[in-house]
């Protein structure tokens, strides 16, 4: 096989150049390990969300953590609160839980 002058200059650098390739791949994951290590702090926490819930049964409001199922009991309102209070105050403002 005979190689042009410009490809045996080129396979040439490629073999001088090898360990220096070698060198760079093992050291680019070392690289981004930082990166990786400050967006595994950047986690969010899970926050608790809570729920005006009219039970099916009973017509009974209540503020709730879990977000109702619709069967056994109906979500009052279409939104989550951040707090208790909140999610008691829009209980004590809605229209469904003022006659139960």
């Amino acid at each position: 096989m005979k190689l042009r002058a410009s490809s045996a200059i080129i396979v040439a650098m490629m073999i001088a150049a090898g360990p220096a390739f070698a060198a760079a791949a093992t050291t680019a994951p070392a690289a981004t390990a930082p990166a990786t290590a400050m967006t595994s702090k950047a986690k969010p926490v899970a926050k608790t969300h809570y729920y005006v819930s009219q039970d099916a049964s009973t017509k009974a409001c209540s503020v709730v953590t879990k977000k109702p199922d619709g069967k056994t009991a109906s979500m009052v309102g279409k939104y989550w609160y951040s707090s208790k209070a909140k999610a008691t105050a829009a209980m004590k403002k809605a229209a469904a839980c003022k006659g139960a």
